[in-house]
């Protein structure tokens, strides 16, 4: 008989190196002629029997794999199988059939089933196929992946995933909510933000304490989509496979964790970002210029890296290759950039010319960089004398995705130009620029003095704690000064963050409402 765990629908499959464990409960004998007599019929072919045993029945495993978004997730299939039935061995990718009684666990038994794979098929991407032989019942179906960590992880997922706890906008599915839990304590925190940014700086390899993907039945149905921890959710489906309508449509869900924008390679032919022409040409508006002088051996010097981007950015990232025949990173530090901190490097890879530096709005609203804004410095050894800078140090794929964000998701690739100079007049503008708010603490009335270097547009925002804007004032200062009364009457009561951002910088502080 041939027995189908089948999909209707044909998903994206993530890559995974597919091996099966066989084991369970034998079928009735009576059922096995059955079984053996309905094979023959469908598939025309008289099944393999010994003199003293009757062979066991000719199976076909069909399994669907897909992101939540329907995109299907390719599986190389690579069948093997645990001989013994010690249920011991843990593959790093797996789509496991195991044994189970009669409960609802996923759950593997110690009788085995040591009979080979007869067959595998993939058609199209999307749709896997497995023929097996043997006389077992009931079964746990179960995918496991545990490799591409950052497959799909980018600092845009750290911005989400702050939205997501400050309140600002909260994930939109159970499965985006268990993709940010990355440490896989069944609750999201900045705990995870922390696990996620040591991914990205490659200064850890993986999250120990969970895997790098989940699966889930595309039948379950969450209690409370918004806790999805509520209850147990399972990770496998259970099979009885003598049921034909209960063993049809098996789909899971696959969850990348950490990737909550769904932005994962499936290996369907899923297109990378900045595929097109109109794509390349709109990831050209980020630019990165490195300010540094003469390169001589023997000596120190200091590279300083400026950000420059016409559209408001809420993150950036940037992989930096070095040349180690000439260059010696000595120190990573941050600029003048809100938000840059030394935990925003990673230095894992340095001896080998590898540089990783990450930067978002932990307020997770974006901010201008519409002149150059002072990102960070390295500090160099020159252990060789060299021309052009260009020759030893540049944007490196390989290293980490190049790439910035606007605030609603809009991805650009930075470019990486170089000057002897430092924009020191930048330098001096940031210094001297001041907000002043009074009174503070405050009740109905509240006036913000906002002094420049020179007359310049600049905006004021006000958040509340959950991070809802409770004002937006636009406005030009006048001989570099400008004072703001602002109507506090229906703003809530407590602490509350201010912005002033202007065409060079960004001003924050918190005021307090009584």
């Amino acid at each position: 008989m041939e027995t189908i765990i089948s999909s209707k629908r044909y998903f994206k499959m993530i890559p995974l190196r597919y091996f099966i464990e066989l084991k369970g409960l034998c079928h009735l004998f009576a059922f096995l002629i059955l079984a053996l007599q309905l094979s023959a019929q469908q598939a025309g072919n008289t099944p393999i029997s010994s003199s003293s045993h009757p062979a066991p029945p000719s199976n076909t495993l069909r399994v669907a794999i897909h992101k939540e978004n329907g995109d299907p997730v390719l599986i190389t299939l690579n069948a093997n199988l645990d001989p013994d039935a010690s249920c011991s061995y843990d593959p790093i990718e797996a789509i496991t059939l195991r044994a189970r009684d009669q409960g609802t666990g996923c759950v593997c038994v110690s009788t085995g089933c040591p009979e080979e794979i007869t067959g595998t098929t993939i058609d199209p991407c999307g749709f896997y196929s497995e023929v097996f032989n043997c006389s077992q019942n009931n079964y746990s179906i179960q995918p496991f992946k545990n490799t591409g960590w950052l497959n799909g992880v980018t600092t845009f997922d750290l911005v989400l995933i702050s939205k997501h706890l400050l309140g600002v906008q909260l994930l939109d599915s159970p499965y985006k909510i268990i993709a940010a839990d990355a440490n896989n304590s069944e609750s999201v925190t900045t705990f995870d933000l922390v696990a996620l940014r040591k991914l990205i700086l490659f200064i850890d390899a993986k999250i120990s304490t969970n895997t790098s993907w989940r699966f889930i039945p595309a039948s379950y149905v969450f209690p409370n989509p918004a806790n999805p921890w509520a209850e147990n959710f399972p990770e496998c489906i259970n099979v009885d496979m003598t049921n034909q309508t209960e063993a049809l449509d098996q789909d899971f869900i696959a969850i990348k964790v950490g990737d909550v924008n769904l932005s994962a390679s499936t290996g369907c032919g899923n297109m990378p970002p900045f595929s097109d022409a109109a794509g390349d040409r709109a990831a050209e508006i980020v630019q990165l210029h490195c300010a540094a002088g003469q390169a001589v051996a023997g000596q120190s010097i200091v590279a300083t890296l400026y950000v420059e981007s016409p559209a408001d950015l809420v993150a950036w990232q940037t992989g930096l290759k070095f040349d180690t025949d000439y260059l010696e990173l000595e120190t990573a530090g941050p600029g003048s950039l809100d938000f840059m901190t030394p935990g925003n490097f990673g230095l894992t890879e340095k001896e080998e010319g590898k540089l990783r530096v990450l930067w978002y709005a932990e307020d997770a609203r974006a901010i201008p960089f519409s002149r150059p804004r002072e990102a960070f410095r390295l500090k160099f050894e020159v252990k060789r004398s060299f021309d052009h800078w260009a020759d030893v140090l540049n944007l490196d794929e390989e290293v980490l995705l190049n790439a910035a964000w606007e605030e609603s998701g809009q991805e650009h690739r930075p470019s990486l130009a170089f000057r002897s100079e430092p924009f020191a007049d930048l330098a001096a503008q940031q210094r001297e620029a001041s907000v002043t708010t009074v009174p503070n603490p405050f009740t109905n009335q509240l006036s913000v003095r906002v002094e420049l270097p020179a007359d310049e547009w600049f905006a004021i925002e006000v958040f509340d704690a959950t991070g809802r804007r409770l004002a937006n004032w636009e406005g030009e200062t006048t001989d570099g000064t400008a004072e703001v009364n602002l109507d506090t009457r229906n703003w809530s009561k407590g602490t509350l963050t201010y912005r002033v951002l202007t065409a060079h910088q960004v001003l924050s502080g918190t005021i307090q409402r009584l």
